[in-house]
């Protein structure tokens, strides 16, 4: 089971069929245990001997306008590459959508290279602009930008220094981002 003890993943054990009947989201396995089908929260019916999973709701893409947070996953001099993984209300997409943000987008001041804005592992919250794969971001607003990031010489989760710096608190490492304004870790 995943560690918030309500909420599963396919394939876990929920239970032993003489306890609960497989219900919705769940289905009994060859070896006589009840398992989840989908990903969600499981829930116990101890009057009926049931157990169902409800399943999370799925987005089908993202939809130009829309926030989204992504991981950057590569640089090039003017492009960053981005897996996106959830809305802004952190729903979950299904399967894998690719973003691209061009270094014209990246800031609303000039930069000359990609990587004065994000760098690859950056956790980020873009704008979709564009309703076709692969999907043009931008990180323009106040809002929008690297919410997460890792130090570049030993991994660790940069702090937020001021509007555009970060720090690592292990290493002292400082780095150059266009940071979100509630990026996740302050000083």
């Amino acid at each position: 089971m995943s560690e918030d003890k309500n909420i599963v993943l396919p394939g876990d054990k929920l239970c032993v069929i003489e306890e609960f009947m497989p219900n919705e989201g769940s289905y009994e396995s060859v070896d006589g245990n009840v398992r989840a089908s989908v990903i969600g929260r499981v829930q116990f019916n101890a009057s009926s001997k049931i157990v169902k999973v409800q399943g999370f709701k799925k987005l089908s893409m993202p939809l130009s306008g829309s926030l989204v947070i992504g991981v950057v996953t590569a640089t090039k001099e003017d492009l960053a590459f981005v897996d996106i993984l959830l809305d802004n209300d952190g729903k979950v997409f299904p399967g894998r959508f690719t973003g691209v943000i061009h270094v014209s987008q990246a800031h609303a001041k000039f930069i000359k290279n990609i990587e004065e804005a994000v760098k690859p592992n950056d956790v980020i919250r873009a704008k979709v602009l564009t309703s076709t794969t692969p999907y043009q971001l931008t990180l323009k607003a106040p809002n929008l930008g690297v919410i997460m990031a890792f130090c570049s010489v030993c991994g660790n989760a940069l702090v937020k220094k001021d509007a555009d710096t970060l720090v690592c608190p292990i290493c002292g490492n400082v780095e150059k981002r266009k940071i979100a304004i509630n990026y996740i870790k302050q000083r």
